[in-house]
């Protein structure tokens, strides 16, 4: 088996594809960061409707207890 020596040309697109590799890290990892940032933003949101969502359950169940009883009062 021959041993194959490593050249400048050799040397040099893999220390290309090194860069590469090392660029194309950074930039997903900016993009994970991003989409953590999106995920955090809706589950903010998700609580927040969630939460109105609840208020509004409470309130409606007032009103119909408002509704009952009058209608129970008037008959």
């Amino acid at each position: 088996m021959a041993i194959e020596r490593w050249t400048d040309d050799r040397l040099d697109r893999l220390a290309s594809l090194t860069e590469t590799n090392s660029q194309q890290i950074l930039d997903l990892r900016s993009s994970i960061a991003s989409l953590v940032r999106i995920v955090g933003q809706h589950q903010d949101n998700f609580e927040i409707m969630l939460a109105e969502v609840r208020g509004l359950r409470t309130e409606n169940r007032r009103i119909l207890d408002q509704l009952l009883n009058r209608n129970g009062e008037e008959g």
